[in-house]
């Protein structure tokens, strides 16, 4: 098993009736989303890529005052549950246009000159980076960027929130 990054674009109410999942297993919770076209699902790159936008080593917790921190995972636990790696969270819509402001024009380009492999030791997950494969990781690290920039670009359009959990 693997820690899953992923997102959903949600309003309040739907936040509600997702609380009301809480009676599922992990397993149940994650079938429950599993064919949801809404998800975006980052792989296991949600631990480095927070520290590529944020330059913070540490995924989410509390609301920060500095949006970058509030990218992935930051947000108040609506479902207070182990759902196989932690609880779920959620950035209320005023917080998700602070971020949508803040990341609307980083681009991969601004995340590879952060991308300096011996600082992401330590992190999940633990890969080999060397000269060779670095542009390939860099990659993989940053293939879900533009997906979660389209996706807090709609939420803050629609006055939704992000939900966030891993898997």
């Amino acid at each position: 098993m693997s820690m899953i990054g992923n997102f959903k674009k949600s309003s309040l109410e739907e936040v509600e009736a997702l609380k009301n999942l809480i009676k599922l297993s992990p397993h149940e919770f994650d079938e429950f989303f599993y064919h949801d076209p809404l998800i975006i699902n980052i792989d296991k790159t949600w631990q480095v890529l927070n520290y590529l936008v944020s330059g913070n080593k540490d995924l989410g917790g509390n609301i920060s005052q500095d949006p970058l921190a509030n990218v992935i995972g930051a947000g108040d636990i609506v479902i207070d549950k182990d759902l196989a790696y932690g609880p779920a969270s959620f950035l209320p819509p005023a917080e998700v246009k602070k971020v949508w402001s803040a990341i609307q024009n980083i681009t991969k380009a601004d995340l590879k000159k952060r991308f300096i492999p011996r600082e992401l030791g330590g992190m999940y997950p633990e890969v080999e980076i060397t000269a060779a494969n670095q542009d390939e990781e860099f990659g993989y690290f940053t293939q879900s960027w533009d997906d979660i920039k389209k996706l807090y670009q709609a939420a803050a359009a629609e006055d939704k929130g992000i939900f966030f959990w891993l898997s």
